[in-house]
Protein backbone atom coordinates (compact mmCIF):
# COMPACT_ATOMS: atom_id res chain seq x y z
CA UNK A 1 0.00 0.00 0.00
CA UNK A 2 1.22 3.71 -0.51
CA UNK A 3 0.21 7.42 0.06
CA UNK A 4 1.84 9.88 -2.48
CA UNK A 5 3.89 7.59 -4.22
CA UNK A 6 5.46 6.36 -1.24
CA UNK A 7 4.86 2.98 0.96
CA UNK A 8 2.58 2.80 3.78
CA UNK A 9 4.45 1.23 7.06
CA UNK A 10 2.92 -1.78 8.33
CA UNK A 11 3.82 -1.61 11.67
CA UNK A 12 1.82 0.04 13.90
CA UNK A 13 1.90 3.10 14.97
CA UNK A 14 2.27 4.34 18.64
CA UNK A 15 -0.71 6.44 18.39
CA UNK A 16 -3.31 4.13 17.12
CA UNK A 17 -5.36 1.94 19.37
CA UNK A 18 -7.96 2.69 21.82
CA UNK A 19 -8.98 5.90 24.08
CA UNK A 20 -11.08 6.91 26.74
CA UNK A 21 -13.61 9.40 25.97
CA UNK A 22 -16.53 11.10 27.53
CA UNK A 23 -18.54 9.22 29.74
CA UNK A 24 -17.41 6.16 30.12
CA UNK A 25 -16.85 5.66 26.07
CA UNK A 26 -13.99 4.49 24.40
CA UNK A 27 -12.95 5.54 20.63
CA UNK A 28 -10.46 3.70 18.55
CA UNK A 29 -8.05 5.95 16.49
CA UNK A 30 -6.51 4.33 13.24
CA UNK A 31 -3.08 6.51 12.91
CA UNK A 32 -0.96 4.70 10.32
CA UNK A 33 -1.52 6.50 7.33
CA UNK A 34 0.04 10.51 8.09
CA UNK A 35 -2.82 12.24 7.18
CA UNK A 36 -4.95 10.46 9.81
CA UNK A 37 -2.14 10.73 12.42
CA UNK A 38 -1.80 14.30 11.87
CA UNK A 39 -5.27 14.85 12.48
CA UNK A 40 -5.74 12.83 15.54
CA UNK A 41 -2.93 14.79 17.37
CA UNK A 42 -4.33 18.13 16.58
CA UNK A 43 -7.13 16.89 18.35
CA UNK A 44 -5.38 15.44 20.94
CA UNK A 45 -3.04 18.52 21.47
CA UNK A 46 0.04 17.10 21.85
CA UNK A 47 3.00 15.79 20.17
CA UNK A 48 3.18 12.22 18.65
CA UNK A 49 5.64 11.14 21.29
CA UNK A 50 3.04 12.15 24.10
CA UNK A 51 -0.13 10.87 23.00
CA UNK A 52 -0.08 7.77 24.94
CA UNK A 53 1.12 9.40 28.33
CA UNK A 54 -1.42 12.38 28.14
CA UNK A 55 -4.62 10.32 27.57
CA UNK A 56 -3.61 7.92 30.79
CA UNK A 57 -3.90 11.07 33.47
CA UNK A 58 -6.68 11.87 32.01
CA UNK A 59 -8.55 8.53 32.60
CA UNK A 60 -7.24 8.50 36.08
CA UNK A 61 -8.80 11.69 37.25
CA UNK A 62 -12.20 11.28 35.67
CA UNK A 63 -12.20 7.66 36.96
CA UNK A 64 -11.45 9.15 40.48
CA UNK A 65 -14.14 11.60 40.32
CA UNK A 66 -11.26 14.32 40.61
CA UNK A 67 -11.50 16.10 37.12
CA UNK A 68 -14.14 15.85 33.87
CA UNK A 69 -12.93 16.66 30.07
CA UNK A 70 -15.58 18.98 28.41
CA UNK A 71 -15.49 18.63 24.72
CA UNK A 72 -16.01 21.82 22.80
CA UNK A 73 -19.27 22.41 20.63
CA UNK A 74 -18.26 21.81 17.50
CA UNK A 75 -20.36 21.52 14.06
CA UNK A 76 -19.38 21.70 10.53
CA UNK A 77 -18.89 25.06 9.43
CA UNK A 78 -17.01 27.67 7.81
CA UNK A 79 -15.09 29.22 11.20
CA UNK A 80 -11.88 26.80 12.15
CA UNK A 81 -13.28 25.46 15.59
CA UNK A 82 -10.88 24.02 18.10
CA UNK A 83 -11.70 20.29 19.02
CA UNK A 84 -9.59 19.69 21.87
CA UNK A 85 -11.29 19.15 25.22
CA UNK A 86 -10.64 20.99 28.59
CA UNK A 87 -9.64 19.94 31.80
CA UNK A 88 -12.01 20.68 34.52
CA UNK A 89 -10.79 19.77 38.45
CA UNK A 90 -14.68 19.24 40.00
CA UNK A 91 -13.54 20.65 43.15
CA UNK A 92 -12.75 24.66 43.13
CA UNK A 93 -11.43 24.40 46.66
CA UNK A 94 -8.95 21.39 45.79
CA UNK A 95 -7.91 23.68 42.60
CA UNK A 96 -6.82 26.75 45.01
CA UNK A 97 -5.40 24.62 47.59
CA UNK A 98 -2.65 23.19 44.47
CA UNK A 99 -2.10 26.59 43.15
CA UNK A 100 -1.71 27.99 46.33
CA UNK A 101 -4.55 30.33 46.72
CA UNK A 102 -5.84 30.94 50.15
CA UNK A 103 -8.08 33.49 49.99
CA UNK A 104 -9.98 35.65 46.79
CA UNK A 105 -7.55 38.50 47.21
CA UNK A 106 -4.89 35.72 46.53
CA UNK A 107 -6.45 34.54 43.56
CA UNK A 108 -7.06 38.07 42.09
CA UNK A 109 -3.56 39.32 43.30
CA UNK A 110 -2.12 35.99 41.08
CA UNK A 111 -4.44 36.33 38.10
CA UNK A 112 -6.18 33.03 39.31
CA UNK A 113 -9.19 34.50 40.21
CA UNK A 114 -10.73 33.86 36.78
CA UNK A 115 -9.67 30.81 36.41
CA UNK A 116 -10.81 29.08 39.69
CA UNK A 117 -13.98 30.82 39.63
CA UNK A 118 -14.93 29.07 36.04
CA UNK A 119 -13.75 25.55 38.05
CA UNK A 120 -16.53 26.41 40.51
CA UNK A 121 -19.30 27.55 38.08
CA UNK A 122 -18.43 24.55 35.57
CA UNK A 123 -19.23 22.37 38.63
CA UNK A 124 -22.64 24.00 38.95
CA UNK A 125 -23.57 24.07 35.57
CA UNK A 126 -22.93 20.41 35.20
CA UNK A 127 -25.46 19.74 38.35
CA UNK A 128 -28.08 21.78 36.70
CA UNK A 129 -27.60 20.24 33.41
CA UNK A 130 -28.43 16.38 34.69
CA UNK A 131 -31.43 17.72 36.37
CA UNK A 132 -32.85 18.50 33.16
CA UNK A 133 -35.42 16.12 31.06
CA UNK A 134 -33.77 15.24 28.72
CA UNK A 135 -30.37 16.46 30.54
CA UNK A 136 -28.57 19.26 28.47
CA UNK A 137 -24.86 19.01 27.07
CA UNK A 138 -22.22 20.91 28.31
CA UNK A 139 -19.16 22.44 26.08
CA UNK A 140 -17.06 25.24 25.60
CA UNK A 141 -16.57 27.30 22.28
CA UNK A 142 -13.65 28.56 20.85
CA UNK A 143 -12.26 29.62 17.73
CA UNK A 144 -8.68 29.12 16.17
CA UNK A 145 -8.94 33.00 15.67
CA UNK A 146 -9.52 33.29 19.75
CA UNK A 147 -12.83 33.81 19.93
CA UNK A 148 -14.30 31.77 22.89
CA UNK A 149 -17.36 31.38 25.20
CA UNK A 150 -16.52 29.68 28.56
CA UNK A 151 -19.62 27.43 28.41
CA UNK A 152 -22.09 26.13 25.93
CA UNK A 153 -25.53 24.45 27.48
CA UNK A 154 -27.52 22.46 24.57
CA UNK A 155 -30.08 20.51 24.30
CA UNK A 156 -31.20 19.24 21.18
CA UNK A 157 -31.03 22.44 18.36
CA UNK A 158 -30.86 25.19 21.02
CA UNK A 159 -28.22 25.97 23.12
CA UNK A 160 -27.13 29.25 25.06
CA UNK A 161 -23.35 30.56 25.32
CA UNK A 162 -22.65 31.53 29.18
CA UNK A 163 -18.96 33.57 29.71
CA UNK A 164 -17.66 33.64 33.49
CA UNK A 165 -15.98 36.98 34.55
CA UNK A 166 -14.86 37.60 37.97
CA UNK A 167 -15.02 40.89 37.82
CA UNK A 168 -17.81 43.10 39.98
CA UNK A 169 -18.21 45.15 36.51
CA UNK A 170 -19.11 44.24 33.24
CA UNK A 171 -18.80 45.86 29.46
CA UNK A 172 -19.73 44.85 26.32
CA UNK A 173 -16.49 43.43 25.15
CA UNK A 174 -17.10 40.69 27.97
CA UNK A 175 -19.44 39.27 25.28
CA UNK A 176 -17.55 39.37 22.43
CA UNK A 177 -17.15 35.56 22.37
CA UNK A 178 -21.02 35.03 22.49
CA UNK A 179 -21.63 37.62 19.82
CA UNK A 180 -19.57 35.39 17.65
CA UNK A 181 -21.57 32.03 18.68
CA UNK A 182 -24.54 34.10 17.98
CA UNK A 183 -23.63 34.90 14.55
CA UNK A 184 -22.54 31.35 13.73
CA UNK A 185 -25.10 29.60 15.21
CA UNK A 186 -28.48 32.41 14.99
CA UNK A 187 -31.29 30.40 15.07
CA UNK A 188 -29.72 27.81 17.54
CA UNK A 189 -28.17 30.39 19.97
CA UNK A 190 -30.54 33.74 20.10
CA UNK A 191 -28.69 34.93 23.33
CA UNK A 192 -26.12 34.29 25.88
CA UNK A 193 -25.56 35.27 29.41
CA UNK A 194 -22.30 37.02 30.87
CA UNK A 195 -22.09 35.81 34.66
CA UNK A 196 -20.28 37.77 36.73
CA UNK A 197 -20.44 39.00 40.77
CA UNK A 198 -22.30 41.94 40.31
CA UNK A 199 -25.78 42.83 41.78
CA UNK A 200 -27.24 43.73 38.74
CA UNK A 201 -29.15 42.32 35.52
CA UNK A 202 -27.35 44.40 33.08
CA UNK A 203 -28.04 44.65 29.08
CA UNK A 204 -24.65 44.26 27.13
CA UNK A 205 -24.85 43.66 23.66
CA UNK A 206 -27.43 42.71 21.07
CA UNK A 207 -27.54 38.99 22.20
CA UNK A 208 -26.05 39.42 25.57
CA UNK A 209 -27.02 40.30 29.06
CA UNK A 210 -24.92 39.92 32.32
CA UNK A 211 -26.51 38.28 35.23
CA UNK A 212 -25.43 37.85 39.09
CA UNK A 213 -24.01 34.29 39.72
CA UNK A 214 -26.08 34.29 42.70
CA UNK A 215 -29.30 34.68 40.90
CA UNK A 216 -28.12 32.56 37.92
CA UNK A 217 -27.09 29.55 40.37
CA UNK A 218 -29.66 30.38 43.16
CA UNK A 219 -31.66 27.10 43.63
Amino acid sequence: MQMDGAPVSAERNTVMGVYPAEHGRWRYLHCNFPNHRAAALRVLGVPEDRARRCARPWRVLETTYVAERRTPFWRNVRKRLVKSPKLFLWDAGLAAHLLDVESWTDGIADSLAGPLLETWVHANLAAHAELGDPPARLHFYRTHAQAEVDFVLARGRRMIGLEVKASSTVRPSDAKGIEELASQFPRECPFGVVLYPGRSVLPLTEHAAAIPLAAFLAP
